[in-house]
């Protein structure tokens, strides 16, 4: 879709008629895109990790570095989603230059990616702990 509007961006400017609401909208679905995925990669798990340190450790230790980024993780969630919803509503009022679309709109997937992260941190942490305590 995005590459849709790209090429119609392009195409329009051979003819001398620009289609100045590509960019806006290509924006915006590129965001939806990203942080929406960031929140399923981290629900399943899928997203990159260093191992190259935590191989080194003993299997107990790898848990308990785990549960500490997993802390860390759900640290940095919190903060952001206490700014992003900081930051929706001072925007509120305000809307995009060419499709006048409102800016909040533009941090909801941020908001919503954040969400379904802190989850998935969260339930790390929780299967952590119950693992953890197993030993």
């Amino acid at each position: 879709m995005i590459n849709f509007f790209i090429s119609l961006q392009i195409l329009s400017r051979q003819f001398n008629f620009s289609v100045t609401w590509v960019i806006e909208l290509s924006t915006l679905l590129v965001i939806y895109m990203v942080y929406l995925l960031v929140g399923r990669s981290s629900f399943e798990n899928s997203h990159l990790k260093v191992d190259f340190f935590l191989n080194r450790f003993s299997e107990k230790n790898k848990r308990f570095v785990n549960l500490f980024i997993n802390t860390l993780n759900i640290f940095t969630c919190v903060v952001v989603l206490i700014s992003v919803t900081i930051y929706i509503y001072q925007m509120k009022t305000f809307n995009s230059a060419q499709l006048r679309i409102p800016l909040p709109y533009y941090f909801y997937p941020v908001f919503v990616g954040f969400v379904i992260m802190l989850i998935a941190y969260c339930r790390n942490f929780y299967l952590g702990i119950k693992e953890f305590s197993k030993t």
